[in-house]
């Protein structure tokens, strides 16, 4: 079984940031979005928003490590449980996170 791996478009980076940061904070993070200049962009945005949790200060910090290490980026957000892979099976590792994105990305 593949790991699930979420297409993300302009609109839902969008939505997450309407829906996880605060309004006046809106076009300061806009404007860094165009400091992301790697290849998964998006879902790499995305995953910042994601482990920032609303903080506008983690965010910085997690883009400004997200062009060099953006598969750690991706990692964090996306396949959380993958540092605790010996208590689950594959099948059971994937399951989990793929709920866990959908969940934080679809609500």
């Amino acid at each position: 079984m593949s790991q699930y791996t979420p297409t993300v478009t302009e609109e839902d980076v969008e939505r997450l940031l309407k829906r996880d940061y605060l309004r006046e904070t809106h076009d300061e993070i806009r404007s860094l979005f165009i400091s992301v200049t790697i290849r998964e962009r998006l879902r790499v945005i995305a995953a910042c928003l994601k482990n920032a949790g609303g903080d506008v200060e983690h965010f910085k910090a997690q883009l400004s490590t997200a062009n060099g290490y953006w598969r750690e980026t991706i990692s964090e957000a996306e396949y959380p449980r993958v540092k605790r892979a010996s208590q689950y099976t594959e099948t059971e590792i994937h399951d989990k996170q793929r709920e866990q994105y959908l969940s934080w990305f679809e609500r």
